[in-house]
């Protein structure tokens, strides 16, 4: 905000940033958090399903976008942590991606997420994320940030 005032333009409205449930440094570092606050900005979270790796479909796998990288150690951490989310969203009644998208829209400064989807079954998943986010638990929110 002081940077904008300084300059005189106005503040940013919104800050869009990686945020996933294995990547949320960015997003939650204390830095970020109250430069979010100062600016009165909002978070737009990009990458929510790791392209791709959060929505199980690489469980065994060896096609896909992100199969040549699979060898990858962040690849494969997210690959694992995709696997336990699936898991956990079966439980909850859920599709991995819907429940990974409810994460990113759980952030306390969210005001959007992007999503990216190639099929329309994949656009269903994605918005069907604001109906779970509204019937999860703060226990439940839990057990998704434990999957990384």
């Amino acid at each position: 905000r002081l940077a904008a005032a300084a300059r005189g333009i106005a503040p940013p409205c919104a800050v869009q940033l990686p945020y996933s449930v294995v990547r949320r440094d960015w997003v939650e570092a204390p830095a970020m958090t109250a430069a979010l606050a100062a600016a009165g900005a909002g978070l737009i979270p990009s990458a929510v399903l790791e392209g791709g790796a959060l929505s199980g479909k690489y469980a065994g796998a060896t096609a896909g976008r992100l199969a040549d990288q699979l060898g990858d150690p962040t690849v494969a951490a997210a690959v694992a942590a995709g696997e336990r989310l699936a898991a956990l969203a079966g439980a909850l009644g859920t599709a991995p991606a819907t429940l990974a998208t409810a994460f990113a829209l759980a952030a306390p400064s969210t005001a959007s997420v992007l999503v990216g989807a190639t099929s329309p079954a994949q656009l269903d998943e994605s918005l069907a994320a604001v109906r779970l986010l509204a019937r999860l638990t703060g226990d439940e929110l839990a057990r998704v940030r434990s999957v990384a």
